[in-house]
């Protein structure tokens, strides 16, 4: 039953909100890849996208910084004008020290971000990052 669906996708999207609330993030993360990874579930698009968000500050709370850019990633694919999802790449490969492809994720995630809007990951990368090696502030 169709509707029976989307009450199940957003019971497990309720419970995983309320998981990540607690600071349970390994188990919201894992409810949230679910619903993401189930060709199945019947999220809406606007789901799908803060299922993403979502699931990427779990994965950086929990600084897996491989499965934030993979997730990153995947958030992209499926809308590539997110710019948490550029941001959080970008924070990942700054904590992979992977500088130069930071450097594009976080530039292409201000292209995509209205204008005067603040990105939660951006605050939280080390100050160290936030220069590019070799300028100074």
């Amino acid at each position: 039953m169709p509707g029976e669906d989307q009450s199940s996708a957003d019971a497990a999207f309720d419970r995983a909100l309320q998981l990540r609330q607690k600071k349970r993030y390994a188990e919201a993360l894992e409810l949230f890849r679910g619903l993401l990874a189930d060709p199945q579930t019947s999220l809406s698009d606007k789901q799908v996208r803060h299922a993403y968000s979502h699931a990427l500050t779990c994965a950086a709370a929990l600084q897996d910084w491989a499965l934030t850019e993979t997730l990153a990633r995947s958030a992209i694919v499926r809308g590539p004008g997110n710019a948490d999802a550029y941001c959080r790449l970008g924070e990942a490969l700054v904590r992979q020290q992977r500088f130069e492809e930071a450097e594009t994720a976080l530039t292409r995630s201000l292209s995509c971000c209205p204008r005067g809007a603040r990105l939660p990951c951006c605050s939280s990368l080390p100050a160290t990052a936030r220069a590019k090696p070799g300028r100074s502030g």
